[in-house]
């Protein structure tokens, strides 16, 4: 049986970081790149696994925003365990974790994290994305969404029209 393709980059935040995973995934998704995020339902007409462990055993990095809430929250726990655990069995990083609140949580994190290193959003969410497409890229993720720019705007719409439907009630 062949290795399923790995091609999508994994979003684990707790629900309290909603908005730097919103942002993030639709500026990746911008940037070609396919992301499974639990706020999104399909991007680009891709399928993805329904189950986070399954989306996180298929995917070309998990991507872990880090903050003191997601210290406490047992499933960014739990994604992060399984990322480590995957990227020492294949050999190969599939972690990167983005601290995305204060820099004391990378310590607090290196033992759950296996050390790996760490990209910096606590001052600019734009700052940090420049680090991680730049490790992305270094990586050699794939980007295969031609057309990324046209998803995250009809991504970024339906969001608007969640938000004031929401706001109207």
């Amino acid at each position: 049986m062949s290795e399923p393709t790995r091609d999508h980059l994994f979003v684990s935040f707790a629900p309290e970081d909603w908005a730097l995973a919103e942002w993030l995934t639709l500026r990746l998704t911008r940037e070609g790149y396919r992301i499974w995020c639990s706020r999104f339902s399909v991007l680009g007409g891709a399928r993805y696994p329904s189950h986070t462990e399954e989306a996180i055993m298929h995917a070309r990095h998990v991507l872990a925003l880090l903050s003191r809430v997601s210290l406490a929250n047992a499933n960014t726990i739990k994604h992060v365990t399984l990322a480590v655990e995957l990227g020492r069995a294949r050999r190969e990083p599939l972690l990167i974790p983005l601290v995305i609140d204060a820099p004391d949580v990378t310590e607090e994190f290196d033992a759950v994290t296996g050390g790996a290193e760490t990209i910096s959003f606590n001052e600019r969410w734009e700052t940090g994305c420049r680090a991680l497409l730049a490790k992305l890229e270094g990586a050699g993720a794939p980007r295969l969404l031609a057309d990324g720019e046209r998803v995250a705007g009809e991504a970024r719409q339906v969001l608007a029209s969640r938000r004031s439907w929401h706001t109207v009630l």
